[in-house]
């Protein structure tokens, strides 16, 4: 069993969809499908019955006329429905739902055989029917993802239940059948892709298999399913079904009413927006030597990255209602520039958008709270860092809850429920509103750096933020981010001044995304969880974090996430001593991507592992397979490697101090113990002193290690920590030191070059390593193995 969580800590589960997609090699739809699923795993829900679900989510509109009852079966025809094909049942269920008029102000449409366009939908993804309103129905055979209300999915019965997703007498709802995994790994990507292209709160989909069929409603915190039923048997139920999607609104059939699409002369304003070039300033970092911007103004990116979220015409184009004060600020926007993957979680969307009562382009995003007590907006978080002027972080413009847009998964399954305690709850979220932020500042993506001492700068500003966040003295309550990756490190051009009052224009960095970020705890509070589960992104994670995922995140772990930010850019986009590019993106996935399974548990990977351990070279290095020994790695620019030594030199020293407190407490009887033996002892340091070069090794004598206990099985007792490797793991704790580190050495103009190359990870890059199908759950661990997940078995 696993240990329970450090007090006042939600586990973590790193290694998600979201860490998968922003792997090396992208996932193909197969195993995409497979981690989509995965992730979803018990939340899915089930109804006692077809009309409970109706009378819950789809209840009868008051105005709407009611069904009259048949005399005989509409679904006479599909008697033999379980005997025959797929393709057959379908063409004869929209037969039938047309002839006898099932769903008379809806037209039921096929699309088995033709995907959506490559630009409206790059998986080629097809389901095989849908609902559409009218006057949206198509009639190309294809999806048309962005404009169905109600999709239906046919599975053939000819085999019985294998292609049922779930299975309602078993002892597992979720059946681990292959085939049943399949399709449930299916469907799970078919309602992604309705939230993807559409604003929903909610998508209700028919699931039909030969002679029986399920309903589902699909949310951010779960999926709720009826039994499968024979509508041939039963068909009133069904009947009663398609009578409700036919007469209910937009709104109650899930789509948000606060995203309102756009026609005609609305639909064309996007475009008049995106080639305006009054007020426009180019954003390339020059000294300004007398320039002015105008009062407002926007930079030129920005406007084309709006241009391109307007290029495709086919593609619907929405105006936007969020909360402003007492009042309602609209927003129009196009693609979304950022979707996370998954179904599962807060279903995060990013626009540039054109905010109308501003007349600019402002960042908005788009995701589902996690309303547990004690979690604020991040609106809330952002209003207060900017009260104070902490730099380095978004402005916030406009945020509020929409309306009473809740998930209603999480809420059914206490109400099924009602004594089980919540810590049970299958559900990840607990009715969380959906949460719109508008920030001022429209950035570019880390990879848009232009050289090296850009990159340290970029990266300095964004500790420099972290640093305020989690220490200004003006700030009522003090939070540590907790999500330190590359994603949320944008670029933003800004205007600096030199002590010569030089005016330059230079690319600094902001630190985004605050919304799972957590108040510093204080001494002597004791603090407590807040949610069943933090996210994060596996491959920036601490290794100290990924082989204990129960502990609580501190000062150090995020420092360390920002150390591997920089190493990853640095080896990805700029020169080294690794000569290839095959080396460099080898380097990258062992270090980054892969993990190690032990004891049937996911935990770090051998290569980030021993970087951080120092056990194989005095730097960063590469554990090559190729020649069977380690290849330093250096950069063209030698402020780089400082900064990189001065990093390794603190955190090396930080594991060296946890593995040798882990020893101690699972040997409390080996002679070596403190306790048994002083001289065993090291002592705290009397005083801060400074520490140049690599911390020594411990010249304490090696002694049998026999203890009462008996030995643990593969583990030897580690160096012991000496004073230098205290103070050097204590510069960890808090900001200042690194900070005066990167800020030293990038004043330092000659220890810089122009380094920078092409993506040295190629688009079609193969990944050396197998992808595992089935992942068990990261727990916390036992003793570090160093055996990557290419060795393992």
């Amino acid at each position: 069993m696993a240990p329970d969580p450090e007090p006042g800590e939600s586990p973590a589960k790193p290694y998600n969809l979201s860490s998968w997609e922003w792997a090396l090699e992208n996932l193909d739809l197969s195993e995409y499908r497979l981690k989509s699923m995965q992730d979803m795993a018990r939340l899915f829900l089930k109804a006692d019955s077809p009309i409970e679900f109706l009378d819950a989510f789809l209840p009868y509109p008051s105005t709407a006329p009611k069904r009259k009852p048949r005399k005989r079966n509409p679904f006479e025809s599909l008697v033999n429905a379980d005997k025959e094909l797929e393709t057959d049942v379908v063409a004869q269920f929209r037969n039938v739902v047309a002839l006898k008029k099932l769903c008379p102000k809806m037209v039921f449409t096929t699309s088995e055989r033709r995907p959506d366009p490559k630009n409206m939908d790059g998986t080629g993804q097809k389901v095989d029917a849908a609902f559409f309103r009218p006057q949206d129905a198509p009639t190309d055979g294809r999806p048309h993802w962005s404009s169905q209300v109600v999709p239906a999915e046919f599975k053939s019965r000819k085999k019985g239940d294998i292609y049922d997703p779930f299975d309602d007498k078993g002892i597992d709802f979720e059946s681990q059948a292959e085939k049943r995994k399949e399709v449930r790994a299916q469907i799970v990507t078919y309602s992604e892709l309705v939230f993807e292209h559409q604003h929903r709160v909610f998508v209700i989909m028919l699931l039909v298999m030969g002679r029986r069929y399920r309903l589902l409603r699909w949310d951010r915190a779960g999926t709720i399913v009826t039994p499968s039923v024979d509508y041939y048997e039963n068909p009133d139920d069904l009947c009663e079904f398609l009578w409700r999607i036919s007469h209910l609104d937009d709104e109650a059939l899930g789509i948000d009413p606060t995203a309102i699409r756009l026609e005609g002369d609305d639909f064309d304003e996007l475009d008049t927006i995106a080639q305006r070039v009054v007020n426009e300033v180019d954003e390339t970092p020059r000294p300004l030597e007398g320039e002015t911007f105008p009062e407002s103004f926007h930079y030129k990116y920005v406007r084309k990255m709006f241009e391109e979220s307007i290029r495709d015409r086919d593609r619907p184009r929405y105006k936007l209602q969020i909360p402003s004060g007492d009042g309602v600020d609209h927003f129009l926007v196009g693609k979304a520039a950022v979707v996370t993957p998954g179904m599962a979680g807060r279903g995060t969307q990013c626009w540039v958008a054109w905010h109308c009562e501003g007349s600019r382009f402002v960042w908005l995003k788009d995701s589902w709270r996690v309303s547990f007590e004690e979690i604020e907006k991040e609106g809330d978080i952002l209003a207060r860092l900017n009260h104070v002027k902490i730099p380095g972080v978004p402005t916030l413009v406009c945020h509020g809850d929409i309306g009473n847009q809740t998930t209603l998964t999480a809420d059914w399954w206490k109400h099924k429920n009602p004594r089980a305690p919540v810590a049970e709850s299958p559900t990840a979220t607990s009715a969380p509103p959906t949460v719109p932020d508008t920030v001022a500042e429209v950035g570019m993506p880390l990879k848009k750096f232009l050289f090296g001492r850009q990159l340290a700068s970029i990266v300095l500003d964004c500790i420099g933020a972290h640093f305020d966040a989690a220490s200004h003295k003006k700030l009522r309550v003090r939070v540590l981010h907790r999500d330190v990756s590359d994603q949320n490190i944008i670029i933003y051009p800004k205007i600096t001044r030199s002590s010569e009052g030089v005016r330059s224009l230079v690319w600094g960095g902001l630190l985004t995304d605050w919304e799972i970020s957590k108040p510093v705890i204080e001494r002597n509070i004791q603090p407590k969880a807040r949610q069943p589960q933090r996210s994060g992104r596996w491959q920036f994670m601490s290794v100290y974090l990924l082989m204990n995922t129960l502990r609580r995140v501190k000062i150090e772990d995020e420092l360390e996430s920002f150390f591997h930010i920089l190493v990853y850019y640095a080896v990805r986009y700029l020169k080294s001593t690794l000569l290839t590019d095959d080396d460099a993106a080898h380097f990258l996935e062992k270090c980054y991507d892969c993990f190690t399974v032990h004891n049937n548990r996911i935990i770090c990977g051998a290569q980030k592992w021993a970087i951080v351990m120092q056990k194989t070279a005095g730097g960063l290095f590469f554990d090559h397979p190729m020649y069977n020994s380690t290849l330093p790695i250096t950069f063209a620019s030698k402020g780089l490697d400082v900064i990189v030594h001065r990093f390794l030199l603190c955190i090396s020293a930080r594991y060296k101090i946890l593995a040798w407190n882990e020893w101690l407490e699972k040997h409390p009887n080996h002679p070596a113990h403190p306790q048994h033996r002083d001289r065993f002892q090291t002592p705290p340091p009397s005083k801060r002193r400074r520490v140049e070069g690599d911390s020594s090794a411990s010249d304490a004598p090696r002694r049998n290690r026999e203890d009462d206990d008996g030995p643990t099985p593969g583990m030897r007792m580690p160096d012991i920590p000496t004073p230098e490797d205290r103070i050097l793991a204590d510069r960890l704790t808090n900001h200042p030191y690194m900070i005066a580190q990167i800020r030293n050495t990038t004043s330092k103009v000659s220890f810089w070059k122009e380094d920078r190359l092409h993506d040295r990870v190629p688009p079609d890059y193969k990944c050396h390593y197998p992808l595992y199908e089935t992942l068990p759950e990261p727990q916390t661990l036992p003793e570090p193995q160093t055996t990557s997940v290419a060795d393992s078995e």
